[in-house]
């Protein structure tokens, strides 16, 4: 077998190259191996057939036969036993293809094993064949370690380059831009490239409106944003598939093809989203261009229009801000086609260690239909209101003993399955002598204004106040858990016009302040791969927090650290100051929500700022 001939390759394992020496040469007959599925089959409603679903991916084997030559008996020795050396240890597998410009990739080898074919001829012309047999972590990763950086979010003014209530200097490639009920329209042109010998295709709607202006210095507000819909349905036609998500990407003359660096659901516009594009060093920009595309997999050729709305397209000198200043909602567009090991970070923004007493921060698969754990920008009556600066949400409710906290939620915000339900309390009742009470939790199902299904109801002991368990605070805070429930409680056929309505009564007998309830989505009822994890933190917190996702290379090591230090020199394990369920696992397209007090930090800026550090990571070859 002869040993790969290409100049541009290179494979390296272990430090010790495996195509420019020629004295140690990889053969062609390279067996990469793959991901191992781990799979789980659940019986169907019928006597066959079972519907399996993939959990996660097991180690993958590598296989390589390494031909060692060399003109005397001493020196060709000498290098088996080189190889010999690395065995049984982690080591790195480094793979460069030859195809000229084909980005490296990178396999963590976990152990490793060899095995000396002998041949009688071979010795005689001072060569030795050996097989090596690798055990590699599942999937290849990038060379280079990648951080999605904190962008400055919230605060400094932002400018209004067009909303919806002019279509003035607008052109779209599909039709005409069109304003009317607050928002720019135009229509989307459709495509459709049916799978050759197959009854189904791919769908798309693309268009692209543009917006000329006269010469404008965009360098001081390279942020560009723009408001759409999470999804949209086409109508007319038969049989229309379900909502697709809509993308959006930004062009112009200052240069084209730029993704959006940040994408969050609007709180105060359910079903919308806000795409953040920067365009750093446009000095003179007369033209702006927004592609929008969205697209069905494996459809009938079915007919359908769709009119795409957009609106408030703004610059500003940082990131525009959805929620609160102190509930922050990200997506990480994270590089790479398979989930990725990785740490984030959460900064504290308003200085100084310990500015901050209470901090959560939540993760799980971004679904892209606008979920926000967060009840109170669904809150529709409740106790009365006062704003405060040292609270989640920035304001409490005065939660009377006799009173209710409703929330009223849409239904196709929701992840479908296991939710924890918890209610953050501030009041100095949490610093004083315990209180021991009952909290009720009713959740109903609406279509309309018509309950439809069952009440659900709950009632929750809880105890609050020092000494108490079950719960944790910190100084006059209290996040409580009130059990688990899975939402919708009452499932829909459709769940577009649905909503989900949460009420919490308590019988302190006294007076509580309520800042906020959340609704963390805990697991899929069908697909184990989309699930969610909590980490709470109270007490005197550092300015920084690490998350770091659980990984072959840091099993039975700590997973939740603080410090001061950015580069964490100063960093110890935050064990005794947090309660965390789940494991923070990072996929392509990750949702991020974090909640921080602030130590009573007040203004319009995010307290916060999150970034990710993380090597891409791939089925089968590096992509970047």
């Amino acid at each position: 077998m002869a040993a790969i001939q290409n100049p541009t390759h290179a494979m390296t394992w272990a430090g010790i190259s495996l195509t420019a020496d020629p004295r140690i040469q990889v053969l062609a007959d390279v067996d990469f191996g793959a991901p191992a599925p781990v799979e789980e089959a659940f019986p169907t409603g019928l006597f066959d057939g079972d519907f399996v679903t993939h959990t996660r991916d097991g180690n993958r084997e590598i296989k390589l036969r390494l031909e060692v030559s060399s003109t005397n008996g001493v020196e060709i020795a000498a290098l088996g036993e080189s190889l010999a050396a690395q065995l049984y240890k982690p080591t790195t597998l480094v793979w460069t293809p030859p195809q000229g410009n084909a980005p490296t990739g990178v396999y963590d080898v976990l152990t490793s094993s060899m095995v000396q074919k002998f041949d009688d001829v071979d010795e005689l012309h001072t060569r030795r064949i050996f097989e090596l047999r690798l055990v590699c972590a599942p999937y290849v990763r990038s060379v280079d370690l990648v951080t999605i950086p904190a962008l400055a979010v919230g605060g400094g003014s932002q400018t209004v380059i067009a909303d919806g209530t002019s279509a003035t200097g607008w052109t779209s490639t599909t039709g005409t831009v069109t304003a009317g009920s607050g928002f720019l329209s135009t229509p989307m042109l459709r495509s459709y490239m049916p799978v050759y010998g197959a009854p189904f295709g791919f769908l798309s709607y693309t268009t692209t409106v543009t917006r000329t202006m006269a010469s404008t210095n965009f360098s001081t507000t390279p942020y560009v944003s723009v408001d759409f819909p999470l999804s949209v349905t086409p109508s007319g036609g038969t049989s229309m598939p379900a909502n697709a998500e809509v993308f959006a990407y930004i062009n112009g003359n200052f240069g084209a093809g730029y993704q959006a660096v940040a994408t969050f659901p609007i709180v105060t516009n359910p079903g919308w989203q806000r795409a953040v594009f920067n365009i750093p060093g446009a000095t003179s920009v007369t033209s702006l261009s927004i592609g929008f595309n969205l697209s069905y997999a494996r459809v009938p050729n079915i007919s359908g229009t769709v009119t795409l709305t957009f609106d408030n397209v703004m610059r500003s000198p940082v990131v525009p801000y959805s929620g609160s200043n102190r509930e922050g909602i990200y997506s990480l567009a994270i590089s790479g086609s398979m989930r990725t090991p990785g740490s984030l970070t959460v900064q504290s923004v308003v200085g100084g260690a310990g500015t901050g007493n209470a901090r959560i921060v939540y993760t799980c698969p971004d679904l892209g239909n606008g979920y926000n754990p967060a009840l109170r920008p669904y809150r529709t009556s409740g106790g009365s209101t006062s704003n405060n600066q040292a609270t989640f949400s920035g304001a409490y409710d005065t939660w009377l003993a006799a009173g209710s906290e409703v929330f009223t939620i849409p239904a196709a915000s929701l992840p479908v399955g296991g939710h924890g339900i918890m209610l953050a309390l501030s009041d100095s009742a949490a610093a004083g002598t315990p209180m021991s009470f009952n909290v009720t939790r009713t959740i109903k199902t609406f279509v309309g204004a018509t309950q439809v299904g069952p009440t659900d109801t709950a009632v929750m002991p809880v105890t609050i106040g020092t000494g108490a368990r079950g719960y944790i605070q910190s100084n006059a805070y209290t996040l409580l858990s009130v059990g688990g429930v899975t939402l919708p409680s009452n499932l829909l056929g459709d769940r577009s016009t649905g909503t989900v309505q949460i009420t919490f009564t308590q019988s302190s007998g006294s007076s509580l302040r309520f800042d906020d309830g959340f609704a963390f989505f805990r697991a899929s009822n069908v697909d184990p791969t989309k699930r969610g994890a909590l980490t709470m933190a109270v007490g005197t917190l550092r300015s920084y927090l690490w998350l770091d996702s659980p990984d072959i290379s840091n099993i039975g090591r700590k997973q939740v650290w603080t410090g001061d230090d950015p580069n964490r020199g100063d960093a110890f394990h935050a064990g005794p100051l947090t309660l965390t369920w789940g494991n923070h696992e990072f996929a392509p397209k990750t949702f991020v929500f974090v909640a921080d007090v602030g130590g009573g930090q007040s203004g319009n800026d995010p307290i916060t700022q999150t970034s990710f550090t993380y090597y891409p990571h791939w089925h089968s070859n590096a992509a970047s």
